[in-house]
């Protein structure tokens, strides 16, 4: 009797687990359906905010949400770990416990994610009373210093929380799961280099601002004042150089010099002749050595400002700075729409009779967003009788006050102009190189060290102009076109760039004084270098100008980029049409259907629009996302910054 007792509690001890193994699968459900709803329910709060629109209310909301899905998802875990057929599948060998020990890996690392949220959100709050409530009599570099130390804990706190991810990702490993799990696995290897690159950043930035903002000591930069009027590779003629001085977050200028006075330094200092680049020697400067004005033939930033450091050192002797600084016209021109106008008394040293001391003119000078370039060119001219010494040295004068004036800029402004620095920065109008290379590692992070970039796989292309015929014409054509690519179905790509070109020089001149028109356009035909940088798979380059076959004139490599050049004159009122093709094996991914393209901006240049088609095979894409630039009215894609484009088909 006692025999068969024992023998029927076995199916009852059986189904005893299986009903305890079935609560702890329906709690665990319904805590990651609880899990979801909050995630979900934050997304939708979230979906459209950024910065500026974020409030003390969403962050609440974020942290309740945040709270509801870790306690969801701490119930799921608990009672999956508890669940006793589980546990021992877990503990098999092969594919049904791998996919257990994969699943429940996953769940680590989303209790990690969701702790980072947790640690990241009072971090925000901070934040929130710099935007909203700033304080009363301090300036935004220190005000941004004082942030950034105040959110240490959290800061380190997320790089841990980082490691435990990274840590987790490896011990979770890459043998093949069941779909949902294997989606759940992609979607975090998508999220985890992103989350740990900007974590390392915050904690790389906190000890490094001060120095950068010269608030614990002095900092110089060589500073190298840009005319993209006459746009070269890396944004444009330097047109004066000097250095930025920084101490206790207040900005200097010192020793602006007009970069025309170079070649009188080189020749007293050495006067051997330094060969510039082939298209240099051909089109501009002929037997004439180069120089520093035309230092910025590279378009990789780190590389020319290098260069450019050089080029100083010989003209004008060893200094003694940190880095190197470029500022553009744009920037000019951004800056003073956000200050308004600024009135400088501009000095300048006058010289009738060389037998004579030079006579020093002074003159109240009112610089405004839509003046400023037009004004500088006119305080540049050579006057009628005499010349100026030291043309663009009143820059020097000019660039105190409109700092000054943008860091006086009221709280309540102090976003809109971050904004208007982070948008510079973005576009290549102001760039940076620091000879510290922790310093140079964060501003690669944010994108202001101007570095030609180095896609891991995929397509890029980086369109390059130089002006080589001693005119500001960039000032007046804006090229446009169209950009075909067509996808073959292995995956190579031909590309066709069509741009036109358009001179507007006598439209542009009408109304404006003659001389300086001379002085800036001489006898308005335009002289343009063309380039195209891409993969080092680049193949079959070729160029046509108004439908004829036209030379290519020169071709490189480096830096993992090919690139081809020719030459385009463009008369004063004439239009003419460039067609530059070339194609790229191998240039989509996978089985041909996910075509990745890096568009890298030129310095200097407003962005140029162009009409984009891709196609695979003849067909557009199912799908296709651009971050990044711009999209005009017209629908054209407009390089105010770089782009990325994905299209899928």
């Amino acid at each position: 009797m006692l025999r068969h007792w024992r023998w029927g509690a076995i199916p009852i001890a059986v189904l005893l687990l299986c009903l305890l193994a079935a609560w702890h699968v329906r709690s665990a459900a319904s805590g990651l359906l609880d899990a979801r709803d909050e995630l979900r329910a934050l997304e939708e709060r979230l979906a459209d905010a950024d910065w500026r629109t974020v409030t003390a209310e969403d962050l609440a909301f974020t942290r309740e949400r945040l709270l509801g899905a870790r306690e969801g998802l701490e119930r799921t875990r608990v009672h999956l770990r508890r669940n006793p057929l589980l546990r021992l599948g877990a503990l098999a060998p092969g594919a049904p416990g791998d996919q257990l020990r994969a699943a429940y890996g996953l769940l680590d690392m989303g209790g990690t994610l969701l702790e980072a949220g947790l640690t990241a959100a009072p971090a925000a709050e901070k934040a929130l009373p710099l935007r909203d409530d700033p304080p009363d009599g301090e300036r935004l570099p220190a005000a941004i210093a004082a942030l950034i130390a105040s959110v240490t804990p959290e800061s380190e706190r997320l790089a841990a929380l980082a490691g435990e991810l990274t840590a987790q990702r490896l011990e979770l490993g890459d043998a093949p799961l069941l779909p949902p799990l294997d989606a759940l696995r992609r979607r975090l290897d998508e999220s985890l280099p992103l989350i740990a690159e900007r974590v390392e950043t915050l904690n790389q930035w906190r000890p490094l601002i001060p120095g950068l903002l010269g608030l614990d000591g002095e900092r110089r930069y060589l500073l190298l004042l840009l005319n993209e009027g006459e746009l070269m590779p890396g944004g444009g003629l330097v047109t004066a150089s000097g250095e930025l001085v920084l101490r206790e977050g207040a900005v200097s200028f010192e020793g602006i010099t007009d970069t025309g006075w170079w070649r009188a330094s080189w020749d007293e200092r050495d006067g051997s002749h330094i060969e510039p680049p082939p298209p240099l020697a051909r089109y501009l400067l002929r037997d004439f050595p180069w120089h520093l004005a035309l230092s910025g033939w590279d378009p990789h930033f780190p590389a020319w400002a290098r260069q450019a450091l050089e080029f100083a050192e010989l003209g004008y002797g060893e200094g003694d700075v940190d880095g190197v600084l470029t500022v553009d016209f744009r920037a000019l021109v951004d800056v003073l729409a956000l200050t308004g106008p600024i009135t400088v008394e501009v000095s300048r040293l006058f010289v009738e009779d060389w037998a004579r001391p030079p006579v020093e003119r002074t003159e109240e000078v009112t610089f405004t967003a839509e003046n400023a370039i037009l004004e500088i060119s006119r305080l540049a001219r050579p006057l009628e009788g005499g010349v100026i010494l030291g043309r663009k040295s009143f820059l020097g004068e000019v660039g105190p006050v409109l700092v000054e004036r943008l860091l006086a800029l009221p709280p309540e402004r102090w976003e809109e102009a971050l904004a208007t620095v982070r948008r510079l920065g973005e576009g290549r109008h102001v760039q940076v190189l620091s000879l510290d290379e922790r310093e140079q590692t964060l501003l690669r992070a944010v994108r202001w060290d101007g570095r030609l970039e180095t896609p891991n796989g995929g397509d890029y292309l980086h369109f390059s102009e130089a002006s080589v015929r001693s005119t500001k014409l960039n000032f007046v054509i804006r090229p446009e076109g169209t950009w075909s690519v067509a996808l073959d179905r292995f995956g190579g790509a031909r590309h066709e760039l069509i741009l036109t070109y358009r001179n507007a020089l006598p439209e542009w001149s009408a109304g404006k004084d003659p001389a300086l028109v001379q002085q800036m356009m001489l006898g308005g035909r335009y002289g343009g270098y063309l380039r195209v940088f891409g993969p080092e798979r680049l193949i079959t380059p070729s160029v046509a100008i108004d439908g004829a076959p036209a030379e290519i004139e020169d071709r490189g490599d480096g830096r993992g980029k090919r690139w081809f050049g020719a030459f385009l004159p463009v008369e004063a009122g004439e239009r003419r049409t460039v067609a530059l093709r070339w194609a790229v094996p191998r240039a989509a991914s996978g089985d041909g259907r996910t075509y990745d393209l890096y568009l890298q901006k030129q310095a200097g240049t407003a962005g140029i629009c162009l009409e984009l088609a891709i196609t695979r095979e003849g067909a557009p894409p199912a799908s296709l996302a651009i971050e990044g630039g711009r999209m005009d009215e017209g629908g054209r894609l407009c390089l105010e910054s770089d782009a990325r484009i994905r299209a899928r088909w």
